[in-house]
């Protein structure tokens, strides 16, 4: 079993991987790879769609990226911008040296890093770091303007986009400090549901039943041991999150609301609604509007 190092050292690794990085762009001597904006929020393509952008930053083996229109590999020292709403799906190999990246992510309330390693021909993934930061759209809208400028101008090492790729890393680099105290960590279990949840908001067969049967265990063990560590039933836990995203969309998108229901997961848009209702006490409508004054029933 592959052990992560404690969250102190993971948060001083995502510093000196940024600072490494930060410094290959300064230099010119970075490989930024884009995928092309084809296939927006497309989730029939049995790809998952990811409602924030996500950066990865190579470190050892190499990630083989699936995408509607094109496929790439990410090399060591490489590192991708996957645009928000492009579908893909991602497959880590060993080269000649153990796989090993970092994988960057935006929640509602700020963003993540986590590392994903290769353990005895698997792949396994740290705990989420999650950073709260009142400019996590700021950043968000970083790697959107990469992406955006990145379809216009294909060219990676075009002034603009190495400017704005400069800006991001020293953003981040300010925020991403050593945990003062580390917190005790998640059972492997737990983390790892966690994380296939967030990777898998956009399919529809995401259930307890589902998640027990790709983690390898019974769903009454997943739910009770998911229960007991955080308190929250399952199901709501992926209630939750689906919302929480949708939420996300609502107000920083101008995807339709029956899109951004099959976006997150919701079986039909009339399902979404009652959802929203019985979980926010207001309409996907209202908040989409800006009139919402919405609560949160955690029970």
């Amino acid at each position: 079993m592959h052990a992560f190092p404690d969250e102190s050292s993971r948060r001083c690794l995502y510093q000196k991987t940024l600072r490494q990085e930060l410094h290959r762009v300064e230099q010119g001597r970075y490989c930024l790879k884009v995928p092309r904006l084809l296939g927006l929020w497309n989730t029939r393509c049995n790809l998952p769609v990811c409602a924030a952008p996500e950066i990865c930053f190579q470190i050892g083996g190499q990630t083989d990226l699936a995408l509607p229109f094109e496929r790439f590999t990410l090399e060591p020292c490489e590192v991708v911008i996957v645009p928000r709403g492009v579908p893909h799906r991602t497959h880590a190999r060993d080269g000649a040296k153990p796989f090993r990246t970092m994988i960057g992510m935006f929640f509602p309330d700020g963003f993540s890093f986590h590392i994903a390693a290769s353990s005895q021909q698997e792949t396994i993934a740290s705990p989420l770091d999650r950073f709260q930061s009142k400019d996590h759209i700021r950043l968000a809208r970083l790697l959107d303007d990469i992406a955006t400028a990145h379809e216009e101008l294909r060219d990676p090492r075009h002034p603009q986009i190495r400017g704005l790729l400069m800006t991001y890393l020293a953003l981040v680099i300010q925020r991403v400090e050593p945990a003062r105290e580390p917190r005790s960590e998640e059972p492997a279990l737990i983390r790892r549901c966690r994380q296939r949840i967030l990777s898998e908001l956009a399919n529809p067969e995401l259930s307890v039943i589902w998640l027990a049967r790709q983690l390898g265990c019974s769903p009454d063990h997943l739910s009770r041991a998911f229960h007991q560590h955080s308190g929250m039933r399952l199901n709501r836990y992926i209630e939750e999150c689906r919302l929480e995203q949708a939420v996300d969309l609502l107000e920083t998108s101008d995807l339709k609301i029956a899109a951004i229901a099959w976006t997150c997961g919701f079986s039909s848009p009339s399902y979404f609604d009652r959802i929203f209702m019985k979980l926010r006490g207001t309409t996907p409508k209202a908040i989409r509007e800006g009139s919402h004054c919405y609560r949160i029933d955690w029970t």
